[in-house]
């Protein structure tokens, strides 16, 4: 039977990309290779072809999450960030944006962190109604403005936010991909006039930083002190792409990979009574310390487990940019490679039970970086991951310490596909005092599919 024999399947992929992947991965006669628009799109799946696509950068290029914008625009110049980059560009950026989120640098973090969700935290009561991936977002706009931008003030982190979300949503709105003109009043138009807007915005934060100083140990300051080869720093323009799409990035993939977490710990009691009860006993009721957090490891493992199950990012894609050859697969030069973390995380000969939110599976065992890839793999792997997990980690631990939740009751969780998987209605929970009195709540929808939650 051949799933991909027409253009429907595009359509359904684009509409529910879990769905069809899970489909053809279980159809062993599918077809996984067809043509669309003269250029042929090839589904790569499993541990072997993610580490030939993404041990190979020099083959297999990123296709940027932005539109490229006419040359010369400012849609052009704030989307060349490290993740739409490839080439000699990328290698020196990445060089340049290593060390701000390395080794003891992510220590000057720590605070600023703790400071962000502690100020969410404390306008939350038990008894109310909140939606987490709601209040995650959010979380993840103010850790951005402050540890990029050493932003203090929440009316102008919440105003940057918006310029560049609203700008980021149009360059995944089908309007404007299917129909890119730019005359008035077309939505690939405003899209234009949008990124205009956050450059203006983004290049007031650099020139505010350079005048004071670039002292600062935020994101930003860095960047502005850090010397390449040849001691050339990154210029203005080249700054405000690396910022906005690092702003993009770290919100987008850390707001829906902690909803699902919390999603998955309100879903299975005994797992985050264990949790709550290593914090209780290695950290109290205080802040986390930079040193409590290696010592979390039931919290370390229900997070990886999590990220496992429910990946943020499902797939994603390469461009072959010559001839290449994949596990016996011919693809020709300018052919579009699609891999899968999502089918990669639930493979059952490397996971028994995949779909078991079982966090212990990780005691005495350890999966290659091509078979498990939340940060993705090989030379191109996430430079952000260490502050990432870091972020996670603060967050889950002062929440915990604090609130128990529950889902309310009737909830439906479908998921929603844009760059990132998230529960299209969000998380609603009501909030408890941190009793310890954890349980589930059956719910529907088709995250049933990815979790077996009875």
């Amino acid at each position: 039977m051949s799933i991909l024999g027409d253009g429907r399947f595009y359509v359904r992929f684009l509409r529910d990309p879990v769905d069809c992947l899970i489909r053809l991965e279980r159809d062993p006669d599918a077809k996984r290779d067809f043509v669309r628009k003269g250029r042929q799109i090839s589904f790569l799946l499993g541990p072997r072809a993610n580490e030939a696509i993404l041990g190979d950068p020099d083959t297999f290029h990123v296709q940027p999450i932005t539109l490229p914008g006419p040359e010369g625009s400012a849609q052009r110049r704030i989307g060349e960030g490290l993740v739409n980059l490839n080439g000699p560009i990328h290698k020196r950026h990445r060089k340049l944006l290593v060390p701000p989120l390395a080794g003891s640098a992510l220590d000057a973090y720590h605070a600023p962190v703790t400071d962000a969700v502690d100020a969410m935290l404390d306008g939350w009561r038990p008894g109310e109604t909140r939606d987490l991936l709601g209040e995650m977002n959010g979380l993840a706009v103010r850790v951005s403005a402050a540890t990029l931008f050493a932003m203090e003030d929440p009316v102008e982190a919440e105003r940057v936010a918006s310029t560049i979300d609203r700008w980021f949503k149009m360059n995944t709105a089908p309007g404007v991909r299917l129909f890119q003109r730019s005359f008035a009043g077309a939505p690939y138009a405003r899209m234009l006039r949008a990124a205009q807007e956050v450059e203006e915005t983004m290049l007031a934060l650099v020139a505010k930083r350079r005048a004071e100083g670039a002292e600062g140990d935020d994101i930003l300051s860095r960047l502005i002190r850090a010397k390449g080869e040849g001691g050339a720093p990154l210029d203005d323009v080249e700054l405000v792409g690396e910022l906005t799409i690092a702003f993009v990035a770290s919100h987008e993939t850390t707001s829906k990979a902690l909803a699902w977490t919390l999603f998955l710990l309100a879903q299975h009691p005994d797992e985050t009574r264990r949790v709550v009860e290593e914090i209780a006993t290695l950290v109290g009721d205080g802040r986390p310390s930079v040193e409590d957090l290696a010592g979390l490891q039931t919290l370390d493992r229900a997070l990886k487990e999590s990220l496992r199950i429910l990946p943020p990012v499902a797939f994603n894609v390469r461009r072959a940019r010559r001839d290449a050859e994949v596990l016996g697969r011919f693809l020709p030069a300018g052919s579009t490679a699609v891999f899968s973390h999502y089918l990669t995380h639930h493979d059952r000969e490397i996971y028994p039970e995949p779909e078991r939110f079982r966090p212990d599976r990780w005691v005495g065992f350890a999966a290659s970086q091509f078979e498990y890839l939340p940060f993705s793999a090989g030379p191109r792997r996430c430079i952000g991951e260490g502050f990432t997990t870091r972020m996670q980690k603060i967050t889950l631990i002062r929440l915990l310490q604090r609130f128990r939740f529950t889902i309310v009751p009737g909830s439906r969780f479908d998921r929603h596909q844009a760059v990132t998987v998230a529960p299209r209605a969000g998380v609603p929970v009501t909030l408890h005092p941190a009793d310890g009195g954890f349980a589930r709540v059956p719910v529907v929808g088709n995250v049933r599919q990815m979790v077996e939650l009875d």
